[in-house]
C-alpha cells in the first residue's frame, strides 16, 4: 500500500458525515473473501487481462482496495492503461474509474464514503509510483487523484554515419554493434560519469537501476542543483565556507527504450522529476513535489541538454 493514499485517506473519512460508526474490521473476512469474486468481475469484463487485485486492507473506517498491472513494464502500462480507458470510455457513459470503484463498492457491499481504490505501478515502500490513480468518494462524486508526471525526450536516432569510427557497410552490421545491451551500457556509463559530482560535499547522488532488460529504467536521487541551478544565496554562503545543506534536492528517473530502425536505431523515453528538502530517503514520503508543471521551463532546458549529452556519448560509443 503506498503510503500517499495511507496519509490522505484518514482525514478524508473521519471528516465526511456518510462515514460509518461501525468498526469495518470485524468484517475483514467477509471482504477478504470478496477479493477473488472481484477479481473474477475484471476478467470477464476483459479488464483482468492488464489489472489485478494487489491487496485488500481494511481500516475501523474504510477499506483501500489495491490494484496492480499483469506487466512489470512501466512503458506497457501506460499504454495499456491509455487503451483500455479509451475503449471503455467509448461505449459507456462512466469512466473507467468510476467503473472500477462502483464495482468494488457493490462487491464488498459498502457505502461509497467507506471505499478507496488505488492503482499503481508499484507497491514497494521504498519506491514512488511513476503511474497512480486514486479514486475516492467525496462531495457526492467520484473524484479521481493522478500522479504520472513525465517530460518526453525528443527521439535520439542514430544512423551508420554516426559512428565516429566510420560507416558501416549496412544497417544490420550498424545494429549489431550497437544492441540494446551495448547502448543501454553506454548510458549507464555517460550518467554514472555525469552525475558523479552532482550531490553535496561527500554525499554523491544515489543511481539505482530499476529496469534494463527491454528498457532502460534509472532512479537518481540526492540530487543538487541539477535541474534547477545554483541559488544566489547558496553561492554565497558556500563562497564564505558555510553550509548549505538545507538546499532544495532532486529526484530524476529516466526510461529509454530501444528501437532497431530501417536506417539504424531509435531511442526514446521521458523523464520524471521530483523536488523537496532533505535526502530524499530521509524525509516522509510525499514531502516531495514534481518538477511539472511549476518548473517545466527548466526541465524541458535540462533535457535538451542531456539529450544532447547522451547523443554525443553514443555516437563514440564503441
Amino acid at each position: 500500500m503506498r503510503s500517499i493514499l495511507l496519509l490522505l485517506l484518514p482525514v478524508l473519512f473521519v471528516s465526511l458525515p456518510g462515514a460509518a460508526q461501525q468498526d469495518l474490521r470485524t468484517d475483514s473476512v467477509f471482504f477478504q473473501q470478496q477479493v477473488p469474486v472481484y477479481q473474477d468481475w475484471l476478467n470477464r469484463s476483459g479488464f483482468g487481462q492488464i489489472l489485478k487485485v494487489q491487496k485488500l486492507l481494511v481500516y475501523e473506517e474504510y477499506v483501500v482496495l489495491n490494484l496492480g498491472f499483469r506487466s512489470n513494464d512501466l512503458r506497457e502500462m501506460f499504454a495499456s492503461w491509455k487503451g483500455l480507458k479509451e475503449g471503455f470510455e467509448e461505449v459507456s457513459p462512466v469512466s473507467l474509474e468510476e467503473k472500477l470503484f462502483y464495482q468494488a463498492a457493490s462487491v464488498l457491499e459498502l457505502q461509497d464514503t467507506m471505499l478507496a481504490v488505488g492503482i499503481y505501478d508499484t507497491y514497494n515502500r521504498f519506491e514512488v509510483p511513476t503511474f497512480k490513480r486514486e479514486i475516492l468518494f467525496i462531495e457526492g462524486a467520484v473524484r479521481v487523484e493522478e500522479d504520472n508526471p513525465k517530460a518526453a525526450i525528443e527521439a535520439i536516432k542514430l544512423f551508420p554515419r554516426d559512428l565516429q569510427s566510420g560507416t558501416l557497410s549496412s544497417v544490420a552490421k550498424f545494429q549489431q554493434k550497437l544492441s540494446r545491451e551495448k547502448v543501454y551500457d553506454c548510458i549507464r556509463a555517460h550518467l554514472i560519469d555525469h552525475f558523479s559530482g552532482a550531490g553535496y560535499g561527500a554525499e554523491a547522488p544515489e543511481i539505482e537501476i530499476l529496469e534494463e532488460r527491454i528498457n532502460l529504467r534509472l532512479k537518481v536521487t540526492n540530487l543538487r542543483k541539477e535541474v534547477l541551478g545554483q541559488s544566489n544565496l547558496c553561492s554565497w554562503l558556500e563562497a564564505l565556507g558555510l553550509d548549505c545543506r538545507w538546499a532544495k534536492r532532486e529526484q530524476l528517473t529516466f526510461l529509454f527504450t530501444y528501437e532497431p530502425t530501417s536506417g539504424g536505431i531509435q531511442l526514446t523515453g521521458d523523464i520524471s522529476g521530483k523536488v523537496g528538502s532533505g535526502l530524499y530517503r530521509e524525509v516522509p514520503r510525499g514531502s516531495y513535489r514534481n518538477l511539472e508543471p511549476e518548473f517545466n521551463d527548466e526541465l524541458q532546458a535540462y533535457i535538451a541538454t542531456i539529450t544532447a549529452g547522451i547523443t554525443k556519448h553514443l555516437a563514440s560509443c564503441n
